[in-house]
């Protein structure tokens, strides 16, 4: 090895560079260019390819750098360029920030980390370059501190008091400014909550009230209906006991109220007790002896048309009035049909009471 001379390394980098451009520039001159020369890989590399003057560590050392002075931390970084930044957003992401990287530069990186074929590069890789393990650990014991911190304000309960207490403000309307203009305080929403809870209150009680006065009326109209058709009944009793005695029967009507509060029909026959029958069953045995008492009626005498000629008249007038009473009578029985109806859908009355009753109003006519 004699006659080779050793030059002690200063460590610059500026030097480095400086003979690395010589050498290439050396070798690429010492190489004739000819025509004849054939293409091969390394030919095509001299003719295309630049040599790679920047070394990655060297931008590594840069972005290390910026980011240490402007104190960025992990979340800041990836909050904006995420995951797998594409290579225009990692650029222009650090531009943004301050640090001026060149498309070389980028490029570089993305090489280094084997993303330049895919066109994205992973953050977690690169922090680990970009980011001394002093300062990440420093970083996570600052997000640690804040964190419990945190918690230990969220758990302490005068503080929460008092968020709630600071987002629960009524703001001024313009009725409150009206009412007091000289009071500039908020009102608190403890007010506002009790009237809620009044109004509440008063609407059940209201929708209460009306329930009750709605069964209250149905009560009433229920036992006017009955009222109603007991007092038919007793009417049609007297009527039943008129058309025997011209007819010459032994058979009369009398209407009894029992305990429970119904009321029932007795019959007797030449004044004693017989049976005891059911208004229902009454109104059948008025039919009865309505259709016995039309016959009887249509046949008057030659006799009878000439010696009681003023007869006719009253005769006239009783049937007027009868045709009137029927017609009230019918009125009468049409309303009664209505509010059954109307019981019926409300579930007071069961359908057979309304059917039982239209059957005895359609007979009557």
């Amino acid at each position: 090895m004699e006659g080779t001379d050793f030059q002690e390394d200063n460590d610059s980098d500026d030097e480095f560079e400086s003979k690395m451009k010589e050498s290439y520039n050396i070798h690429k001159s010492s190489r004739p260019n000819s025509s004849s020369r054939p293409e091969t890989a390394s030919r095509f590399r001299d003719d295309h390819d630049r040599i790679q003057l920047l070394l990655p560590f060297q931008i590594y050392a840069k972005i290390s750098t910026s980011i240490s002075a402007m104190k960025l931390s992990k979340f800041q970084i990836s909050s904006r360029l995420g995951e797998y930044p594409t290579f225009d957003k990692f650029k222009n992401t650090f531009n943004d920030l301050g640090l001026e990287l060149s498309d070389e530069e980028v490029g570089i990186l993305f090489k280094d980390n084997g993303s330049s074929k895919t066109g994205v590069i992973r953050m977690t890789d690169l922090y680990a370059k970009i980011i001394p393990e002093e300062e990440e650990d420093l970083m996570d014991t600052d997000q640690i501190r804040l964190r419990e911190e945190a918690e230990k304000l969220l758990k302490d309960p005068l503080m929460k008091t008092r968020q709630k207490s600071a987002k629960t403000f009524r703001p001024i309307t313009g009725t409150a400014r009206s009412g007091s203009a000289s009071t500039k305080s908020l009102r608190p929403a403890t007010a506002s909550v009790a009237n809620l809870l009044k109004a509440k209150k008063n609407y059940l009680t209201e929708s209460k009230a009306k329930i009750e006065n709605a069964d209250k009326e149905i009560a009433l109209t229920v036992d006017r209906c009955k009222k109603e058709f007991e007092y038919e009944c007793l009417h049609k009793m007297g009527e039943a006991n008129e058309i025997a005695q011209a007819l010459e029967m032994p058979t009369t009507y009398r209407a009894v109220k029992k305990e429970d509060g119904t009321t029932k029909c007795h019959v007797y026959m030449n004044d004693h007790f017989v049976d005891e029958i059911t208004l229902d069953c009454f109104l059948r045995e008025w039919r009865k002896l309505k259709r016995k008492q039309k016959p009887a009626i249509n046949l008057p005498t030659h006799a009878e048309e000439g010696v009681k000629n003023s007869g006719k008249v009253n005769k006239k007038t009783r049937q007027e009035e009868l045709k009137k009473l029927l017609l009230e009578t019918k009125e009468l029985t049409n309303k009664l049909k209505e509010q059954l109806k109307i019981l019926e859908k409300r579930g007071v009355v069961a359908n057979s009471i309304h059917s039982s009753t239209v059957v005895y109003s359609n007979n009557l006519f």
